[in-house]
């Protein structure tokens, strides 16, 4: 054999090898990605009632009029025609007025008209979604009335700012 016969044989074997090596190397580099990739955690997919989602809206409205103290109050257990009442706090009558026809226009502008809506010198709005019932209170009535030790088995979802608007597991 010649000399440039064999060296044309090895260089023909050592490119075999590498080609072999370096489909390897990104295999096994795929596979660190990928790895990886399952590693990081997958935002989780909450399912919410159809009551919970205009609960959250109407909590929503409330937030964009600086109402506080925002409590949605799931009920569907306790009770066989609510589902949730959302309460929330003003502290002057012209809020809760603001914040009470904040969530009655938008829910109307969304095709969602309350079936009653009631007003209590400015210091209690009453907005009935048949399994939604809305509760905007002048600070001291709330603490007055005190709602949530009547509902104190409800399951309670505290609602401060927009992220907690946001369900979670």
């Amino acid at each position: 054999m010649t000399r440039a016969s064999s060296q044309s044989k090895r260089t023909s074997s050592t490119a075999k090898t590498s080609s072999k090596t370096r489909a390897q190397g990104s295999k096994t580099g795929l596979r660190a990605k990928t790895a990886r990739l399952e590693l990081q955690p997958s935002p989780a997919v909450v399912e919410i009632s159809e009551a919970e989602r205009l609960a959250r809206r109407i909590a929503e409205f409330a937030l964009s009029k600086k109402g506080y103290d925002i409590t949605l109050l799931d009920v569907h257990t306790l009770s066989d025609s609510i589902d949730f009442f959302v309460i929330c706090s003003a502290d002057s009558d012209r809020q809760v007025k603001a914040i009470t026809d904040a969530i009655y226009d938008g829910l109307l502008e969304e095709g969602q008209k309350p079936a009653h809506r009631e007003i209590r010198e400015q210091t209690w709005m009453v907005l009935d979604y048949i399994t939604v019932i809305v509760h905007v209170f002048l600070k001291e009535r709330r603490a007055f009335y005190g709602l949530e030790k009547l509902w104190g088995d409800a399951r309670f979802i505290y609602i401060n700012s927009e992220k907690d608007l946001i369900p979670t597991a």
